[in-house]
């Protein structure tokens, strides 16, 4: 009964600070149109169409089954309308985000503030750390290792339940997010290794059963008719010699473009160093997180902290070595792991730290868009509002007028609508080149299409910019809906 008072409380915090929500959503589809959000909203539309019908599902790197997809799938029922269910699962980030705090062991209303932080900054940089919101973006990492965290809180770890709970966790996770291997899974296995309460060996073979069980299930997805990107694909190899051979051609142009691109990532001048000043506070702390880990009483509530130190350096150590961008969305830990370390390093100073998040927590909530309006953040909010009705509204009356035909697309244009939309506007999505593309796509959808590869079978497209022609084919009507050109060619279908 507790923790569901609890999670109410936590949800009416949420409600209170739902605006800051409604600038990332109103960003991410009225601003600009990221489709890629969509994923599991379609995924569990087409489930609920048919269980046989999203096999033609050509399957992001990131699978995002669980629990992104799941969430979509056992919620789609209750409510089909994107704002409310993507709100919910708004709700359940920020939930989770403050329960992995608490595994920590810190208190509640330190857990709570670590929690507004984050939303402040999504509110802040919608579209950089606001993604943490979305499904597909990677925050279902952080709810994984919080639910590692509660298995090694668990005492006895001999039981079939632990190790039944272990494995599957640990085979999910890689299933569903390859993130989770750079930035938590050596600093799990580092956790779990130093547990005195399970023998080494043990888990090293429940972690290779886990590794079979999640070949056997890309092995079977493919087989049901899904398109998979296979890990073994990532050009891991070639992506480190390419930046090793930078390196010795120039090694200081090589670090300071390494520097510039962490630079673009917003508050980045604060969080970078920020986390490089706790890490060293920490290596200097060293021998007392010796002694609370070799105190049992302390032990569990303190050796997590290892995660928080080296989890973002793994992220950080990766993004360099393969020159893969400095997104927000591949370093979610970082911003959670300054909080959790400033926690850590204040616990003892009690009295200054709760003043320091009294008055945090106070200013979020009483300074909220919900108790004291800011004219700027309802301007925004409204301005994206605006977009995404217009774009949507625009595109449907513009496709009527042209007897609603089978139209072709670039590629974030097709599940947009395809989710937006009340209206069955159908688009093939193809590349630059003409040729028929279906990244992240149900292919189940383009059924009864023959010429999914003649760009002459189509009467219109959209294309995003003010092109005049696509494909090697001239427009006769151009309209413009937001940042989409709606090109039609003059064929009937």
């Amino acid at each position: 009964m507790f923790f569901v008072l609890r999670i109410l409380l936590v949800s009416f915090f949420f409600w209170i600070l739902f605006p800051a929500w409604e600038r990332i959503y109103f960003y991410h589809f009225g601003e600009v149109a990221n489709s890629d959000a969509f994923y599991p909203f379609l995924f569990a539309g087409d489930f609920w169409v048919s269980p046989s019908y999203v096999t033609g599902w050509s399957l992001p790197p990131s699978h995002c089954f669980f629990p992104d997809v799941l969430f979509f799938i056992l919620s789609y029922p209750l409510s089909g309308e994107v704002f409310q269910l993507y709100s919910f699962y708004a709700g359940f980030c920020f939930i989770f985000v403050y329960y992995f705090f608490r595994q920590m062991e810190i208190p509640n209303y330190a857990s709570l503030a670590g929690t507004v932080f984050l939303l402040k900054l999504g509110e802040i940089s919608p579209d950089s750390w606001g993604q943490f919101y979305l499904p597909g973006f990677h925050s279902a990492e952080i709810f994984m290792v919080m639910c590692f965290f509660i298995l090694f809180k668990k005492k006895d770890k001999t039981r079939v339940s632990f190790v039944f709970l272990f494995t599957m966790l640990t085979t999910v996770s890689l299933f569903s997010e390859p993130w989770f291997v750079v930035h938590s899974a050596l600093p799990l296995l580092i956790l779990f290794l130093t547990d005195k309460g399970i023998r080494k060996y043990k888990i090293i073979i429940y972690i290779i059963v886990s590794v079979i069980l999640y070949q056997i299930f890309l092995f079977y997805l493919v087989r049901l008719g899904f398109q998979s990107y296979n890990p073994n694909e990532f050009p891991i190899k070639k992506l480190l010699l390419e930046t090793l051979a930078s390196f010795k051609t120039n090694p200081v142009s090589h670090l300071s473009s390494v520097f510039i691109k962490n630079s673009k990532l917003p508050v980045s001048k604060f969080l970078f160093p920020t986390y490089w000043i706790f890490v060293l506070f920490f290596i200097l702390s060293w021998k007392k997180f010796q002694k609370r880990v070799n105190d049992k009483e302390t032990y569990h509530s303190t050796i997590p902290y290892i995660y928080l130190i080296l989890s973002p350096f793994c992220g950080l150590l990766f993004l360099s070595l393969t020159g893969i961008e400095f997104n927000a969305r591949y370093l979610f830990i970082l911003p959670i792991s300054c909080f959790g370390l400033f926690y850590y390093f204040l616990k003892k100073r009690k009295i200054l730290l709760r003043v320091f998040v009294s008055t945090f927590l106070a200013f979020s909530f009483i300074g909220s868009n919900r108790f004291i309006p800011d004219p700027k953040l309802q301007e925004q909010i409204l301005s994206d509002k605006t977009k995404q009705n217009h774009r949507i509204e625009c595109t449907v009356q513009t496709w009527t007028k042209w007897g609603k035909p089978v139209g072709a697309s670039s590629y974030w244009p097709v599940k947009y609508l395809k989710a937006m939309s009340k209206e069955p506007i159908h688009l093939i999505p193809l590349t630059e080149s003409g040729k028929y593309y279906p990244w992240v796509h149900n292919r189940n959808w383009d059924t009864g299409i023959t010429k999914l590869d003649d760009i002459d079978s189509f009467g219109w497209a959209i294309v995003e910019g003010e092109k005049k022609e696509i494909w090697n084919r001239k427009g006769v009507e151009f309209v413009s809906c937001e940042n989409w050109q709606l090109i039609h060619f003059g064929l009937s279908q």
